[in-house]
């Protein structure tokens, strides 16, 4: 079944969804997510579990009710920003679309100017997804490699 067809969550973590967190970033796929290495479980609870509302929203990624994959919504400046990251087995799927779909919507509605995404340049399944799914370079946001979509009839196409 692609993913378009699937039933899609994204739920809001809280600090009772640790163990699902924690399984996700034990992954193999989730090494060097944040940071280099695996995250520790103080850094799992103080950085996705709900701790940092309103500026970050953390979201497990659920697919006809399992986790497949973890999402947060940055706020950045006027705008948001997104980090994405799914298991493998779900990748191609059209799972992270829905997710891009489902983001877009939620940036639309708080009123925000800009959306951006800074997959790392080397990264180029990253940054090959997130061109697929309607970024473009030359965003504003934190540092090089940063796409931004546009939201806006002026943003850069």
């Amino acid at each position: 079944m692609r993913g378009s067809e699937r039933a899609l969550i994204l739920r809001p973590t809280t600090p009772g969804d640790f163990l699902e967190v924690r399984a996700l970033f034990r992954d193999p796929a989730f090494e060097g997510w944040g940071g280099p290495g695996f995250r520790s479980e103080s850094q799992l609870r103080e950085k996705y579990l709900g701790a940092r509302l309103p500026d970050v929203e953390c979201f497990l990624v659920e697919v006809d009710d399992r986790v497949v994959g973890f999402t947060q919504l940055y706020a950045d400046g006027s705008g948001a920003g997104t980090d994405l990251i799914l298991l493998p087995a779900e990748r191609g799927a059209g799972v992270g679309r829905q997710v891009v779909e489902a983001l877009l919507e939620r940036v639309r509605a708080s009123g925000r100017t800009h959306f951006v995404v800074d997959p790392s340049p080397e990264d180029r399944d990253a940054v090959a997804f997130w061109r697929a799914v309607g970024f473009r370079g030359r965003g504003r946001g934190r540092g090089r490699g940063t796409l931004a979509y546009p939201l806006q009839a002026t943003d850069e196409q």
